[in-house]
C-alpha cells in the first residue's frame, strides 16, 4: 500500500471513530428526551386521575309522607285500562282519552278542587296551580296520555288489562307515560293533603299525541301559554330513568338526567328508471341505484365525538370508576379515540357519539319481471346535538354522489341547545333523586329519543328529561315492547321523587 493510500485509510478511520461517539450520544439524548416527555406525560395522567374527584351531592335522605303504595298502584292501573293508542287508521280513539279524564278528575278529588284544569285540543290537558308568588318564573311539568299499540299475543298480561299482580303494575304506559301523569298527580293531590301551596305557578301539560310528535296536543298547550306571556324556568318531561347494570365499571345505580335531545329528520331516497321487460334489462335498474346509494349510506356513517352532553355525562361519571377506567376518563385528551372506538362497538352507545343513520322503509317495483320505473326509501337520522338537518342532507349529497337520486326531507326537527347542568331547578332534581337514595348516582346525559319538551322550547329556560323508574338491561325491552310493567315500590318512589320535587323548587331557592 502506498503512502498516501494508507494516509487517506488512516483519515478514513479517524472520521467514523469521531462519528461513532457522535451518534452514540445523539441516540443516547433522543432516549432521554423520550424518557423525560414519558415521565411527564405519566405526571400529567395521574395528576389529572388524582384529581378528578366525585362530583355527588352531599344530601341526607327524607322521609315523605304517601298514601298507601297498594292503593296509589290501584290508581295507576285502572288509568292502563283505557286504550289511548291509535290504530292502523290513524283513528283517535276519543271515548277512551274522555273516560281517561274522568279516570283523573275522580281519583285526586283535591286536584280538581284547587287546580284549574282545561280540555286542550280535544284530548290533551293543561292544569295551573296558581302559585302565592306569580311574579317569579313557573315550572312546566309535561307527561303524555297517549300509548303505543299493543298486540296482545305474547303478554304475560293482557296490555289493557290494568292489574297490580305479583308486586307489579302491568299494562302499556307502565313506563310510557301515564305513569309520569298519575304520579305527578298522585304527588299534588299528597301535597294539597298536607296544606301545601306553591309559592311560583306550576303548569301541569299533559299532550295526547305525543307518540306521533305532539303537533296536535302538546304544540297546542305551549301555543296557549305563550298566549298568556308564560315564561318557564324550565320544563320538566319524561326521558332517561334510574340504570343499573348497563354502564360496564358503575355497580350503583345511575340516575341520568337528559339535559340535551337528538333531532330527527326523515329522508326520502328516489331516483327513476327505464321500464320495460325483465329479460332485457339496462346495466343498473332504479332499485339497483337506489340499494347503492343506501350502501353508501351506510357504509359512511356520521362523525364520532366526545362533547356537549355525553362529555359532561363522563365528568360525572368517570370518577366513580375504578382506578383504570378512571384514569382513562380522567385523560379523554390522550384515550379519546380508545373510548370512542369501544362505545361504537355497541348500538346503544354508538347513538351517543354521532347522529345515526336508519334506513326503514323501502319500496320499488311491482312485478318480478317488470323493470321499475320508480323506487324509493324512506332514512331516518336522529342527529346529534351540534349538527342540524343541513348537515346530514350535505353529508348525503357527499357520500351518495349519484344525481340520479335524489333527496326529499319529509320531517325535520334540529336539536334545541343543551340546557344548564349548574342550574337551580337542575340541582333540586339531583337533590331530590338523592334524597330517595344516597346511593344513586346522578349525571347529565343525552336523551335519543324526542319527546314532547321540544314543544315548550320557545317558552321554558331550560328543559330536562328524567323520570325516576328503575330500569335494568331487561327493563328497558319493555319499553314500546311486551310485558310493560313497573314494580308497586318503584312506582312509590316515583311519586315521591315528584313531591320532593315540588318542594324543592316551590320558593325562589332550594335548601341546602
Amino acid at each position: 500500500m502506498s503512502a498516501d493510500k494508507s494516509s487517506a485509510h488512516q483519515k478514513s478511520q479517524t472520521g467514523r471513530e469521531h462519528k461513532k461517539p457522535l451518534v452514540r450520544q445523539l441516540v443516547r439524548w433522543i432516549l432521554w428526551a423520550w424518557l423525560v416527555v414519558l415521565v411527564v406525560v405519566s405526571a400529567i395522567l395521574i395528576i389529572r386521575t388524582v384529581t378528578f374527584r366525585s362530583r355527588q351531592m352531599l344530601v341526607s335522605v327524607r322521609e315523605v309522607s304517601m298514601p298507601m303504595p297498594k292503593e296509589m298502584a290501584e290508581r295507576l292501573a285502572e288509568s292502563l285500562k283505557f286504550k289511548t293508542s291509535r290504530d292502523g287508521a290513524n283513528h283517535i280513539p276519543a271515548q277512551s282519552f274522555y273516560d281517561l279524564h274522568e279516570h283523573l278528575r275522580v281519583s285526586f278529588p283535591r286536584v280538581e278542587k284547587r287546580l284549574v284544569r282545561e280540555n286542550i285540543a280535544n284530548y290533551s290537558l293543561l292544569y295551573t296551580w296558581r302559585g302565592s308568588s306569580p311574579e317569579l318564573p313557573s315550572l312546566i311539568l309535561a307527561a303524555h296520555l297517549d300509548v303505543v299499540p299493543a298486540d296482545p299475543e305474547g303478554w304475560e298480561v293482557a296490555p289493557f288489562a290494568g292489574v297490580v299482580r305479583d308486586g307489579f303494575v302491568h299494562g302499556r304506559g307502565a313506563l310510557d307515560d301515564k305513569v309520569s301523569v298519575v304520579a305527578i298527580l298522585e304527588a299534588i293531590e299528597q301535597l294539597l293533603r298536607q296544606g301545601f301551596t306553591p309559592t311560583r305557578t306550576i303548569y301541569l301539560a299533559f299532550g295526547h299525541d305525543e307518540e306521533l310528535g305532539g303537533h296536535e296536543g302538546a304544540a297546542a298547550i305551549a301555543e296557549i301559554l305563550s298566549a298568556r306571556n308564560v315564561r318557564a324556568e324550565a320544563t320538566i318531561d319524561e326521558g332517561l330513568v334510574i340504570t343499573q347494570g348497563i354502564l360496564d365499571g358503575i355497580d350503583q345505580p345511575l340516575a341520568l338526567i337528559g339535559v340535551a335531545e337528538k333531532g330527527m329528520m326523515n329522508v326520502e331516497l328516489r331516483t327513476h328508471g327505464q321500464g320495460g321487460h325483465s329479460s332485457m334489462p339496462p346495466a343498473e335498474t332504479a332499485v339497483g341505484i337506489l340499494s347503492k346509494a343506501i350502501v353508501a349510506i351506510q357504509s359512511s356513517p356520521m362523525p364520532a365525538s366526545i362533547d356537549g352532553a355525553v362529555a359532561e355525562m363522563f365528568s360525572y361519571v368517570g370518577p366513580e370508576f375504578s382506578f383504570g377506567k378512571k384514569l382513562v376518563m380522567a385523560n379523554l385528551w390522550l384515550f379519546g379515540p380508545l373510548v370512542r372506538g369501544a362505545l361504537s362497538e355497541k348500538p346503544a352507545t354508538d347513538a351517543l357519539l354521532r347522529t345515526t343513520i336508519a334506513p326503514t322503509m323501502i319500496s320499488g317495483g311491482i312485478k318480478a319481471n317488470v323493470l321499475p320505473q320508480e323506487a324509493k326509501a324512506t332514512v331516518n337520522f336522529r342527529i346529534k346535538p351540534g349538527e342540524t338537518g343541513d348537515d346530514v342532507l350535505n353529508h348525503l349529497q357527499r357520500v351518495i354522489s349519484d344525481k340520479r337520486v335524489s333527496l326529499r326531507v319529509l320531517a325535520r326537527s334540529d336539536p334545541i341547545l343543551k340546557s344548564n347542568s349548574d342550574s337551580r331547578v337542575y340541582k333540586a332534581m339531583v337533590r331530590s333523586i338523592r334524597r330517595l337514595d344516597p346511593e344513586i348516582l346522578v349525571a347529565p346525559g343525552l336523551m335519543l329519543a324526542m319527546t314532547d319538551s321540544r314543544h315548550y322550547a320557545e317558552i321554558s329556560e331550560d328543559i330536562y328529561r328524567f323520570t325516576a323508574l328503575r330500569m335494568g338491561p331487561d327493563d328497558l325491552l319493555r319499553l314500546h315492547g311486551k310485558n310493560e310493567r313497573i314494580e308497586v315500590s318503584n312506582y312509590a318512589e316515583v311519586v315521591a321523587y315528584n313531591i320532593l320535587l315540588l318542594q324543592e323548587l316551590a320558593g325562589d331557592s332550594v335548601s341546602e
